[in-house]
């Protein structure tokens, strides 16, 4: 049993980890919505998006079951194995499908098919640097956000699909992992901001460096 069951109700627990698994759900759902309505009209960049979407869900979900895994008694597993597997299906059907997709857009053979459904601006050439990566560092956010604002959010040739793509290429580590409710570039940035540029945690961090 984890230290945090003896500070909460298992009760509680398992309420904050049902409502949790009814957020991935939701996003699930959206997710083959998407792919059953849309996915053949929208260019490389939104498929990419979306699957990188589904490996994000992949990691949460690993997550929340592991942790939940740790304050569950052996006899109790069993029925929340299926809600996990079920999930776990679901994605791997997803990854599979978008990947699948993003590989029919990459093949000679269907470049003409396509060309007309992807826009001329998807095929934007970035200036030659390096574009910085964040992993959720708060030392680092205003250096990488004054480097991204330079080379993507800035930039007129890019539409809000690319920028969003960018951006979810280049965090890892804990922001990668940052959630939002609208899957758009502003909604992801506004609430890396909200994260990052707080300043009670830069005051806070900052003491604990010294």
């Amino acid at each position: 049993m984890s230290a945090s069951s003896d500070d909460e109700p298992f009760s509680q627990l398992k309420r904050k980890r049902n409502l949790r698994l009814a957020n991935f759900q939701s996003k699930i759902n959206k997710l083959q919505v998407y792919l059953n309505d849309q996915a053949l009209k929208n260019g490389i960049f939104m498929i990419q998006s979306k699957l990188d979407n589904v490996l994000e869900l992949c990691e949460k979900i690993e997550c929340l079951k592991l942790d939940y895994y740790d304050i569950t008694e052996d006899e109790q597993i069993g029925d929340n194995d299926v809600e996990f597997e079920n999930m776990e299906d679901d994605l791997e059907y997803l990854k599979v499908s978008f990947q699948k997709i993003l590989f029919q857009f990459n093949t000679v053979d269907n470049v003409q098919m396509h060309k007309s459904r992807i826009p001329n601006e998807v095929f934007v050439k970035l200036p030659e640097v390096s574009l910085p990566e964040f992993n959720g560092n708060i030392d680092n956010w205003s250096n990488f956000k004054a480097q991204f604002d330079s080379l993507i959010t800035n930039n007129s040739t890019l539409n809000e699909t690319q920028k969003l793509f960018y951006l979810r290429l280049l965090l890892k580590g804990d922001a990668k992992l940052v959630e939002t409710q609208e899957d758009t570039f502003n909604s992801l940035m506004k609430e890396l901001i909200d994260r990052y540029q707080n300043k009670r945690l830069i005051v806070s961090n900052l003491i604990l460096n010294i």
